[in-house]
């Protein structure tokens, strides 16, 4: 069982008059919890007559079984306890110990049935909407609309994207139901919790069969801490779809450089300063072209661009002698090596 600070049943492992078919412990390592709203005012008592003995055996007046009581901290300086009723004394050492190695997970777990952030009105969902629409909206409005600085949130955050082009905002029983969530556009947009791995590795395990089953992808942005940059990051999030892998969940800290090189293709002056021996070498002989970009992108290891492009080592060799004669590329010359390789990068 598990209760929030104040004694509210917040899950537990057996159902209405029968157990649930699914092992607790499994469910505590999936990261997440089923929510009950009833609590057992007789256990509120018996706990709060307790003032010390973290992670202690205790027997509790009218309860026949002993109890393993834990009290686990969380992030915004609640907490919340973990209660086992103790049948079986073996089997109990063992789960103990499986226990005590996901308390951090069942502590993130908990801790988002309580997301920190609120708006006047509750109408949090409505403001991260409105800085989408205009992304130049002041500080002093959204502070003003808000319940708390916009400039110090108490735990970074993440903007989250699931490309979806019809609103359908809880499609999953998932952690992604407790945290802020509104559709814009063509993606359900989630402004998540980003203090620990953890998190993102929970949701990214419980993301991955709906966005194969539903051919769609997801993006999650870096970390942020000041709600005026929301717009920004949910940029982010959405370029993490478009430069990632198809079907599957992408973190934008992983494309930024390709983002960067995609800006930088912006400049309409970026001609002038790309080699004119590799915008040749493109224009002319694309497989020579991809030869050197995909050799420059293996950092010059033969063998491996050999595999990539499914060619013998002997053609690969004559490939690139043929670079330095007709087309005149010194890939490998100290000045010239990262010239090379920008442009490469850059003209395609």
């Amino acid at each position: 069982m598990i209760f929030d600070s104040s004694l509210k049943l917040l899950g537990h492992s057996e159902g209405k008059g029968k157990p649930v078919p699914v092992d607790w412990l499994k469910t505590i390592k999936a990261g997440y919890i089923r929510v009950a709203d009833n609590a057992n005012e007789q256990l509120a008592q018996a706990v709060h007559s307790i003032r010390e003995g973290n992670g202690k055996e205790y027997r509790f007046i009218d309860f026949n079984q002993p109890f393993y009581l834990q009290k686990i901290g969380l992030r915004n300086s609640d907490h919340f306890y973990l209660v086992i009723v103790i049948v079986d004394r073996p089997n109990f050492e063992r789960d103990k110990s499986t226990i005590e190695s996901v308390i951090d997970k069942i502590s993130a777990t908990v801790g988002l049935h309580n997301f920190p952030y609120q708006s006047q009105g509750n109408n949090l969902e409505g403001l991260l909407r409105d800085i989408l629409v205009r992304p130049n909206i002041s500080v002093s409005e959204i502070k003003n609309r808000l319940q708390f600085d916009p400039h110090q949130l108490k735990r970074p955050l993440s903007v989250l994207c699931i490309k979806a082009p019809t609103t359908n905002i809880q499609p999953l029983g998932t952690i992604l139901t407790r945290f802020i969530s509104f559709h814009y556009d063509d993606y359900n947009v989630y402004m998540v919790e980003n203090s620990r791995p953890l998190i993102t590795k929970t949701i990214m395990q419980e993301l991955a069969p709906y966005l194969i089953r539903n051919k769609t992808g997801a993006g999650l942005s870096n970390s942020f801490t000041h709600l005026h940059q929301f717009n920004q990051f949910y940029q982010q999030a959405v370029k993490a779809i478009r430069l990632g892998e198809a079907n599957t969940f992408n973190q934008y800290h992983d494309y930024i450089a390709l983002d960067l090189l995609d800006h930088i293709r912006q400049d309409q002056s970026l001609n002038s300063y790309l080699s004119p021996q590799i915008q040749k070498l493109a224009k002319e002989n694309s497989e020579l072209f991809k030869t050197l970009k995909l050799f420059l992108l293996n950092h010059e290891n033969k063998k491996q661009t050999a595999l990539a492009l499914q060619i013998h080592r002997s053609t690969l060799d004559y490939r690139l002698n043929k670079l330095e004669q007709e087309y005149e590329i010194n890939y490998n010359a100290p000045r010239e090596s990262l010239y090379v390789f920008l442009s490469c990068l850059l003209v395609g």
